[in-house]
């Protein structure tokens, strides 16, 4: 006794084309092996369900959901519940395990990010980069007098400024003075132009003085090592010889 296949669809389903006639001048160019032409079986329904279904599965693993669709996604599977319709709840389930597990994928980033540190006069080791200044918290509108009275820079601060500044910093401070007060003219005689001439230049320099700092950082900075010490020639001998064996 024959009895009929579970998958009749496969069967079933298919068709077989068969290949149409092809002129001459094109069989020509294709040679004798295809020159007659080829017939081909189209799938059956289920397998194309199939397909599409794996398809849209991938694309919704590949979608992140917010909160507010998570929530949205979870009262249109409690609807599909209450009326029975089991293939839009198997749906939306998948839709949702497929949010909820991409959201939790640990980036793929390779970047790394390195803290540069710097060592001070007396040995002490800090981190390069200092705290934004009066200016960044400012916009450019922002008035002179407001930022003289809303500066923050306290005891602490000024000591911690004073204890980490070195010789090449007070040097340029002084270089700097000089350089301003040779271009002081008289009250009388400035402008507002020339005011604003001298704060535009400030604030160049100032954005210099941070850039050759960040490059001093990352020129001193080595993997695996200690920061650089900056010392005389007796210290640096003093050093070597703690290190020979």
């Amino acid at each position: 006794m024959f009895r009929k296949p579970a998958e009749d669809d496969d069967y079933s389903a298919r068709k077989v084309v068969k290949a149409k006639p092809i002129a001459e001048k094109y069989a020509k160019k294709l040679g004798t092996q295809f020159a007659t032409g080829k017939e081909f079986v189209t799938s059956s329904s289920k397998t194309q369900t199939q397909f599409y279904g794996e398809v849209m599965r991938n694309e919704e693993k590949s979608e992140v959901l917010t909160e507010d669709e998570k929530n949205k996604i979870s009262a249109k599977i409690l609807k599909a519940e209450l009326k029975g319709d089991s293939e839009l709840v198997k749906k939306l389930k998948r839709k949702l395990e497929a949010g909820v597990s991409s959201a939790e994928e640990p980036p793929t980033s390779k970047s790394k990010e390195v803290m540069l540190m710097r060592r001070d006069r007396e040995g002490n080791i800090l981190p390069a980069s200092s705290k934004k200044s009066d200016r960044d918290r400012h916009g450019e509108g922002s008035s002179r007098m407001r930022r003289e009275y809303e500066k923050s820079q306290d005891l602490d601060d000024m000591i911690k400024e004073e204890k980490t500044g070195t010789s090449a910093d007070q040097l340029r401070l002084f270089e700097r003075s000089l350089v301003k007060s040779s271009k002081i003219r008289r009250h009388d005689d400035e402008s507002v132009d020339d005011i604003a001439e001298m704060q535009k230049g400030r604030k160049k320099t100032d954005e210099k003085d941070e850039r050759k700092r960040e490059k001093q950082a990352v020129k001193d900075f080595r993997y695996d090592k200690e920061p650089r010490l900056e010392s005389n020639g007796v210290s640096a001998r003093c050093l070597k010889s703690c290190y020979v064996k």
